[in-house]
């Protein structure tokens, strides 16, 4: 039997490019959009994270990824993000092994093409109270969210064939472009984009441009 080439074939090749240059691209710019969309409309958040981070920075320059690891708040901020908006919104597929098997109690047979929707998880009532709602301190053990089942929460799906821009430092960017933009600029949400949030998925989210008002900051903390 001739051996199996370990060289990937060129439809390969773009294939897996075509993935990289929108995993590495596309899902952070929608990640980082609905951030900022979501603390622009409840201002008490974008008010206290803007007061934790110049608390903290005088200067962009003097962040690292350590120091930003630091802010309880803009971490909470961030995975709350990407809790309502992940940035892959649909079920990666599956495939059900030969022989079989049991998924949800029901038993599929092999050769199945399998998915879970992991944003419609992150909005059940059952696993986040107030599911549909922006609320960062659940992330920070807030008594009103000790129900809550966090680890349900998997914007970058899971297991060994998750999501290959997990790798790629999902919390770093955000963070060090969240922390810049509020240290530096007071923001407000055009009247344009108060509804920003509701757009049409195919593959990943058909975003539209998210207009907002960016005035020098006034002062820092």
């Amino acid at each position: 039997m001739e051996k199996e080439s370990e060289c990937l074939t060129m439809e390969e090749q773009y294939a897996n490019g075509f993935l990289f240059m929108t995993a590495g691209t596309d899902t952070i710019a929608s990640a980082l959009s609905a951030i900022t969309f979501y603390l622009l409309r409840n201002p008490h958040h974008l008010d206290r994270v803007t007061n934790e981070v110049r608390s903290k920075f005088s200067t962009s320059e003097h962040m690292s990824l350590e120091a930003l690891a630091s802010l309880p708040y803009l971490q909470a901020v961030i995975q709350e993000g990407l809790r309502l908006h992940p940035p892959l919104p649909v079920a990666l597929p599956r495939v059900i092994p030969k022989g079989g098997a049991r998924v949800g109690g029901e038993w599929v047979p092999g050769g199945t093409i399998v998915g879970i929707h992991f944003l419609s998880i992150h909005t059940q009532e059952l696993y986040f109270k107030n599911a549909l709602e922006f609320h960062p301190q659940r992330w920070l053990h807030d008594p009103e969210f000790k129900d809550d089942q966090l680890d349900m929460a998997k914007p970058f799906l899971m297991g060994p064939f998750n999501c290959i821009g997990k790798v790629w430092g999902p919390d770093d960017l955000p963070s060090t472009l969240l922390a810049s933009l509020f240290l530096n600029f007071d923001v407000r949400l055009s009247q344009g984009s108060f509804d920003w949030n509701k757009m049409k998925v195919y593959t990943l989210w058909q975003k539209k441009p998210l207009l907002c008002e960016l005035l020098s900051a006034k002062s820092k903390v």
